[in-house]
Formats: structure tokens, C-alpha cells, sequence
């Protein structure tokens, strides 16, 4: 490994309220138990099929706006069929749920995702979002969802 980072999902640094409620959610969902159960269906090593859930969305509250950008398997991308998913797009899903609304996902390229965020075009932002203390002092950030990084193999 040469980098050591924190993905997480971000938001517009006036969302103070809604920041609370994504957080709490996300805390839910790993405390359930349910976000290792999202680890095993997406990530590699475990070869499952990679298939989102059903979800009982409701537009009670609104419809919940979603960036990502859909290069970044198996956080955000596009599967066989045409459709997004990924381990992000599901946890926004589950989140949409959980604040009883529908969701909205717009894909779109990789450096439009905060602008978008700090101009309000999307409300969440997902699909990879690494955690820097230059960005924090833009946009806010969830508790951090994955710890990777990246890492270089050479041949012998």
C-alpha cells in the first residue's frame, strides 16, 4: 500500500441537520449489522452476486438527490443491465428509506460531484469520496464507510 484513506459520504457544509440524520442512519445500519451484510455482496472476494435489495421508498418527505459517479466498482458503477449500483448506491438507498423518501440518482463526472454538493444541484454525494482536510473545510463529511487506498504490485 502506498496511501492509506477514508471514504465516506459528504454533503453541503449548511446541512447541519440532515449531516445529523445521514449519520445516525449510517451508525444504525452498521450497528445492525446490515453494513457487513452490504460488504459481503459487493466486494470481490467473496464472489456473491452483486444484486441491490428491495426498497420500500416513499415520497413522504421528498425525493433525496444522490451524485456519484459511476466508475469506481464496487463502490458506484454501471452493471450489465445499464442500471447504477454498487455498496454506495445501496447504502443511499437505504438511507432514502430510512428518511422516507424517494431517491434521485444523478451520475456524473468524478470532479463535478462537490461542486454540484456546494451548489445544491444533489444533496449526497457517494461512490468513492475520499476524506481530506482540504475538502472538510468545504463540504461535510460522514463517518468514514470504507478504509482503503491504494496499492502497486510489480512482477519479480
Amino acid at each position: 500500500m502506498i496511501t492509506y484513506d477514508d471514504y465516506a459520504f459528504a454533503l453541503a457544509i449548511d446541512e447541519v441537520e440532515l449531516h445529523k440524520q445521514v449519520d445516525d442512519i449510517i451508525s444504525q445500519v452498521i450497528q445492525s449489522g446490515k453494513y457487513k451484510e452490504m460488504l459481503h455482496r459487493w466486494f470481490p472476494e467473496y464472489r456473491n452476486e452483486r444484486v441491490l435489495p428491495e426498497f420500500n421508498l416513499v415520497n413522504k418527505n421528498g425525493t433525496l438527490l444522490f451524485g456519484t459517479s459511476s466508475i469506481t466498482e464496487p463502490f458506484s458503477y454501471i452493471d450489465g443491465s445499464g442500471n447504477i449500483v454498487g455498496i454506495d448506491i445501496e447504502l443511499a438507498y437505504r438511507i432514502a428509506e430510512a428518511l422516507q423518501m424517494d431517491i434521485e440518482i444523478r451520475d456524473m463526472q468524478f470532479g463535478a460531484l462537490i461542486p454540484s454538493l456546494m451548489s445544491h444541484r444533489v444533496q449526497l454525494i457517494g461512490g468513492c469520496i475520499t476524506i481530506t482536510p482540504e475538502r472538510a473545510e468545504k463540504i461535510l463529511f460522514t463517518q468514514p464507510l470504507y478504509h482503503g487506498g491504494v496499492g502497486v504490485l510489480v512482477r519479480r
